[in-house]
């Protein structure tokens, strides 16, 4: 049973750590979200496992004393371990499915590979079930429900401390570049036209975040990047920070509109739904869905 109970302890941390990979420094690793979506959500939608590993769970823990007082019956624990490999087998589409949609075929097929791996592990215990009700406890319906429930709670309890600590940290670290356009702006009298090049050499210093965005605005201009979320921490929503010297912070839904409208529509209509201030001068978040 320590076995077990190390191994259980042992995913909890990997899908947290995974959950939370793009929100800790270092340098920037394209995989970075893909990966957190997909460990998010094994432990959010497999809350659907809790209600049958609870189940399963209560069936082990009563069954040694019906065993002691009862004739042998059919082996349950089949039933329950067949229903846990359907709903197991579903999460891990949907995983596969997420990762899909989130890097490409590659991170989708590691993940069915993955899968396939484990049920093909699973294999003679399947058939040890077919044949008889093991009298041992079954620490399977453990996995089932300590693993999603502590990743939800882990999920839960540090999403908005994750946030907050990667956009803070990718604002602290912009200080470097914002002193150097500053001191362009001072030799040349204006802001440089554009910083597009092959090494931006200016980093925010987080996995998930490659670079900053530059864009030059009159007699201002504009800094950004895009603030990543957990699915606890405003679902669907996606969040620019920007920062302008001038407070005249401009970020639209799309760059056609940088095209066609006029400075004036521009400044009344951006397509965020909210803004927010940040603890940082001249730093604000922008809200889209």
């Amino acid at each position: 049973m320590v076995r077990h109970i190390c191994a259980i302890c042992g995913l909890i941390l990997i899908l947290v750590l995974a959950s939370f990979y793009p929100f800790l420094p270092g340098s920037y690793d394209a995989l970075a979200l893909p990966l957190s979506r997909v460990a998010q959500l094994t432990g959010t939608v497999g809350l659907i496992l809790v209600p049958l590993g609870a189940l399963w769970l209560g069936y082990e823990i009563r069954k040694p004393q019906r065993h002691a007082t009862s004739p042998p019956q059919a082996p349950r624990s089949r039933l329950f371990a067949l229903f846990a490999l359907l709903l197991t087998s579903l999460l891990a589409l949907v995983a596969a499915l997420v990762a899909l949609a989130s890097s490409g075929p590659a991170l989708a097929l590691i993940t069915l590979g993955l899968w396939i791996y484990g049920v093909w592990r699973l294999r003679p215990h399947l058939q040890q079930l077919k044949h008889a009700e093991p009298e041992a406890f079954n620490p399977a319906p453990l996995y089932l429900t300590a693993i999603p429930l502590a990743v939800c709670v882990a999920l839960l309890t540090l999403a908005a401390p994750a946030t907050a600590f990667s956009r803070n940290y990718a604002i602290a670290q912009s200080r470097e570049l914002i002193q150097a356009i500053e001191a362009y702006q001072q030799r040349q009298g204006d802001y440089p036209p554009s910083l597009l090049a092959v090494w931006p050499d200016y980093h925010p210093g987080l996995v998930s975040i490659s670079h900053y965005s530059y864009a030059p605005d009159g007699e201002s201009y504009n800094l950004a990047f895009e603030q990543s979320h957990l699915f606890f921490d405003q679902l669907g929503a996606r969040e620019f920070v920007v920062y302008n010297p001038r407070d005249t912070h401009l970020i639209p839904s799309h760059a056609a509109w940088i095209l066609v409208r006029t400075p004036e529509e521009m400044a009344a209509q951006q397509g965020w739904y909210a803004v927010e201030a940040t603890a940082f001068p001249h730093w604000k978040s922008f809200w889209f869905d």
